[in-house]
């Protein structure tokens, strides 16, 4: 049983690294979504 252990712990550390990636993706995409929206009437006010 002592060597499944590591798979274990690997199990949880890459699910921990998938939801820290995850959210970082998500907090970044709803950044540069506001971003686009701020910025979208001004650039089509340029054009």
């Amino acid at each position: 049983s002592e060597r499944f252990q590591p798979i274990k712990r690997d199990a949880r550390l890459r699910r921990r690294v998938t939801y820290i990636v995850s959210s970082v993706f998500t907090d970044a995409f709803r950044f540069h979504a506001h971003t686009l929206l701020v910025s979208y009437p001004c650039l089509s006010n340029i054009g």
